[in-house]
């Protein structure tokens, strides 16, 4: 187990590093503007649109207020960014910090499933791992507030479970998946497609 631990020490420094000239880039740029008439605004509009509905309190059952907080997408990010708003703020940057998790989710993900698919090679989980957060496009796509990410991080942690040898695997796998779908539809095909894949 110290051994174990020791391989995966030298992960944090690649990894660390990448976190710091993200936030530098954070910090100097802390909205990319893309598109027209503010896009890069539009996903913490409906955010904060949310807020008002829950704040303002919804009718009927847990069911009814989940389809009545449906939009253009699915109400699952904006609740996870709620929660963590209510802790951190509901200011678009401290939104968006929440990002550097998602690609440490989906770092993780990958790093379990390079370990269990490739048990022979040395240190397979950890590079691995290293590899997902070298890929610019998703150091990219950590600094905005989208869907994409945390769907993809949640998609292949379900995977990474069902991967594993507990007795829960299936239930906490399904539950990942039921929480990706609630970020995004399109969860739902690519997530029954890996697990068919998977089954092979």
């Amino acid at each position: 187990k110290e051994a174990g631990m020791t391989q995966w020490r030298w992960v944090w420094a690649p990894v660390a590093l990448v976190f710091g000239m993200m936030s530098v880039r954070l910090f100097q740029h802390p909205m990319e503007i893309y598109g027209d008439s503010a896009a890069q605004y539009i996903e913490h509009l409906a955010r904060l649109r949310m807020l008002e509905r829950l704040d303002g309190g919804l009718a009927g059952g847990p069911l009814n207020q989940l389809v009545s907080l449906d939009g253009l997408y699915p109400p699952g990010l904006h609740l996870i960014e709620l929660v963590w708003g209510s802790v951190f703020g509901h200011g678009v940057i401290s939104v968006v910090w929440l990002g550097f998790g998602w690609l440490l989710l989906l770092a993780w993900a990958v790093g379990l499933l390079g370990r269990r698919l490739l048990p022979g090679i040395p240190m397979a989980g950890q590079l691995s791992c290293v590899a997902v957060v070298m890929v610019p496009s998703f150091q990219a796509v950590a600094l905005r507030s989208y869907y994409d990410l945390p769907m993809t991080s949640l998609l292949w942690m379900a995977l990474a479970v069902l991967s594993g040898s507990g007795r829960l695997r299936g239930l906490c796998s399904g539950l990942l998946l039921v929480v990706a779908v609630l970020i995004k539809w399109t969860a739902l095909p690519y997530g029954l497609m890996m697990v068919a894949v998977w089954g092979l």
